[in-house]
């Protein structure tokens, strides 16, 4: 089923058309799993699904934010299927390193837009060279691990495409001078550059806090464009960890992928907005800085938006099918929340649904 979908960058430029397969995987917190809904069939995502006419897969998990998104995405999209990603501000606010979150963006959009024939989990050992000791990743269902980071140790795979991407993350590090140096090697040549300037290492840090539910590191994606042009063209990619200072820490390889301009058999991935809140309504009824309706919590929200538009926008200029859907709605202002002020109710769940079906549907301006 084919929609044709809005104009989404300043330049208004039409990408084409956000494509719903016959399952709608939604990935998102206790919105999405429907808190505030009197019943599954009112909550927003059941209605979205009702309207577009096809099957749901709701993977919505109380207080899931964009920290645990990546072990959730990871572990339960099927390639192939259309995806919305919709994260609250009120669990995304706890997380005020934005940066690191428009990585973890990055790196679960493009798994989730690309054929499975792109990406190799690194689960296929005759695909995969190794060098070190290295193991499945207990947090995700894909990717390998290794806590022996020497300089010695090493993840090699082949992929085809102009652009290669590698998913990576650590865990336990705090700051440059106590991180994960990596190097990284296309077709037997350094990659990695600095102010314009090669260097032989970059340093891979995580300053992310825990979240609720247990996450303490995701995603972050490094794209390199090889400038071969070409459908199939082949490319083998090597990362070398290293530790740096007296970490007590792992590296994580998630997936590694290629792809080509416009690449085939895509699926669209829609980045859902946030609903706003009144700073009256929102003063002091949350815990945990930033205050949402703050001017903390405000700029939190507006640095999120801005890195899911900038995230969009990038790839819809490489002619892959991501979407900003823009600012959903102030449900505050009009009676549609809960009594606890942070979940919509039913009229609340049924307004996020005909907005996010009307942003799939209609021509937007960003």
């Amino acid at each position: 089923m084919s929609i044709q979908i809005p104009n989404l960058v300043s330049q208004n430029r039409q990408y084409g058309t956000f494509t719903v397969s016959s399952t709608l995987d939604i990935f998102g917190d206790s919105v999405v799993n429907g808190i505030g809904a009197s019943t599954t069939a009112n909550r927003w995502s059941t209605q979205l699904c009702s309207i577009l006419g096809v099957t749901e897969n709701n993977r919505g998990i109380n207080s899931d934010q964009w920290l645990d998104s990546s072990g959730n995405i990871y572990g339960s999209h099927v390639a192939g299927r259309s995806v919305i990603m919709a994260y609250g501000i009120n669990d995304s606010r706890f997380q005020t390193k934005i940066h690191q979150l428009g990585d973890i963006m990055r790196a679960t959009s493009l798994f989730s837009c690309l054929p499975a024939s792109c990406i190799n989990n690194l689960r296929t050992p005759a695909t995969v060279t190794e060098v070190g000791t290295w193991a499945n990743t207990v947090l995700y269902s894909i990717g390998r691990s290794s806590a022996t980071v020497d300089g010695t140790t090493s993840i090699q795979c082949t992929v085809t495409g102009r652009y290669v991407a590698i998913a990576m993350s650590t865990n336990n590090v705090t700051t440059s001078n106590n991180a994960i140096s990596v190097g990284i090697t296309i077709d037997g040549t350094n990659v990695i550059t600095q102010g314009g300037s090669a260097t032989t290492t970059m340093d891979l840090v995580n300053t992310l806090t825990t979240s609720v539910n247990g996450s303490s590191y995701a995603s972050f994606l490094f794209v390199y464009d090889t400038g071969v042009a070409g459908t199939g063209v082949a490319h083998t990619i090597k990362v070398t960890p290293t530790k740096v200072g007296t970490i007590v820490g792992s590296f994580y390889c998630d997936y590694m992928a290629g792809f080509d301009s416009n690449q085939a058999g895509c699926a669209s991935v829609g980045l859902l907005d946030f609903y706003d809140y009144d700073q009256s309504t929102w003063v002091g009824q949350s815990s945990g800085p930033p205050v949402l309706g703050s001017a903390s919590g405000d700029l939190v929200i507006a640095a999120l938006r801005s890195q899911m538009s900038r995230v969009s926008e990038q790839f819809l200029n490489w002619g892959l099918p991501i979407y900003y859907f823009k600012n959903a709605y102030n449900l505050s202002r009009y009676g549609m929340l809960c009594a606890d002020m942070l979940h919509p109710n039913n009229s609340g769940h049924a307004q996020i649904a005909q907005h996010v079906a009307t942003q799939i549907a209609n021509t937007k301006a960003l």
